[in-house]
């Protein structure tokens, strides 16, 4: 894959992505506050984490496709792809856990 296919495949998975968050944001409007920016934010983050998808590879996939993809083929990798896709989800979990609490202080001393 040349560096041009690689940049074109990602522009496209990108609008893609995109055109599946915007209707999914309209359906979560619907939901509590809370809830609806917990479901955005893990949806956005699952979709957009990039990953290797093979080992010694140089380019980089979306994780939750590469893990899928692995598992179908049952190759080693898909494991440590989802590995990577939990750790990152909750890293976000914990930032915006942070966040929140920093909202309710700042609320509390005004």
């Amino acid at each position: 894959m040349s560096l041009n296919e690689f940049v074109l495949a990602w522009g496209l998975y990108l609008l893609a992505t995109a055109g599946c968050l915007v209707p999914f944001w309209k359906l979560t409007a619907l939901l509590a506050p809370e809830k609806k920016s917990w479901t955005r934010m893990l949806v956005s983050t699952a979709l957009l984490t990039p990953g290797v998808p093979a080992a010694g590879s140089d380019w980089s996939a979306p994780v939750l496709l590469g893990s899928f993809y692995g598992l179908l083929g049952q190759n080693s990798e898909a494991v440590g792809n989802i590995l990577e896709l939990v750790m990152v989800l909750g890293a976000v979990s914990l930032l915006r856990v942070w966040r929140l609490k920093q909202a309710q202080q700042a609320q509390t001393l005004s």
